[in-house]
């Protein structure tokens, strides 16, 4: 950690230390999102951070005092019951539960999503974590009727890491172990391939510890949309690397 970067975490704690506290949750659980979106903001308003920089507290664009307010509220509410607190994309949301944070997501949130889902399975992975998923610019056959891109990321399973790429290709999909290209090595490899242990990286490391820290809990929605997994605050910051 440079000394810009410690000066401004030292800076972050005094004034927001609820907002630090949810960050630190998040990352103790594996997740390290560059957007959240607080309940109490409006649609357009994000709370956001860039690789290299922590998340803003600008007092006109970023995290407010306002905001550190309503979060410690939200934490005395929560006494009597669960509460949404943020979302984070279309898959994850964070919640307090009397006092403390969980985490809760699904594997499955769009079409697309059900798709890779379906062709895991045909390949008898059920448990894995998708990571690093990359939007690759065509659009496949609809799936479900929905529209569906083509896109490549990383399957994490317990044992395995993998790399996919979803396609069509005579007249099916595909993760891409029907179609290959030229290594720089000069190897023909499918786009479905086995990462070796010297390819983990930390996207791949916090996929691991999701699945290390998640249990699967009941999932309000009534429609197919998958297994739901939460991650609790106390069990996190327990079980922290």
């Amino acid at each position: 950690m440079s000394t810009d970067d410690r000066a401004s975490k030292a800076n972050l704690v005094p004034r927001f230390s609820s907002l630090v506290r949810v960050l630190k949750f998040l990352a103790s659980s594996g997740l390290r999102p560059h957007a959240i979106q607080f309940s109490w903001f409006d649609q357009k308003r994000w709370l956001t951070r860039s690789y290299k920089q922590p998340f803003n507290t600008d007092p006109d664009k970023g995290f407010r005092l306002e905001d550190e307010a309503m979060l410690q509220q939200q934490v005395q509410a929560s006494q009597q019951g669960r509460i949404l607190v943020a979302n984070m994309g279309i898959s994850y949301r964070l919640e307090l539960e009397y006092g403390y944070y969980r985490l809760c997501y699904t594997q499955v949130p769009t079409a697309r999503h059900r798709l890779i889902h379906n062709l895991l399975a045909e390949k008898d992975i059920t448990q894995y974590e998708l990571t690093d998923m990359v939007d690759e610019g065509r659009m496949l056959p609809p799936y479900q009727d929905a529209r569906i891109e083509d896109c490549s990321g990383t399957i994490v399973t317990p044992v395995k890491i993998y790399h996919f790429w979803l396609d069509w290709v005579n007249g099916q999909y595909s993760l891409g172990d029907k179609s290959s290209y030229t290594s720089y090595t000069g190897e023909i490899r499918t786009f479905w391939n086995e990462l070796e242990a010297e390819d983990y990286m930390g996207s791949i490391k916090d996929a691991r510890r999701r699945m290390t820290l998640r249990r699967r809990v009941e999932n309000p929605q009534t429609d197919e949309s998958g297994e739901m997994w939460e991650i609790r605050e106390e069990e996190a910051n327990i079980a922290r690397p």
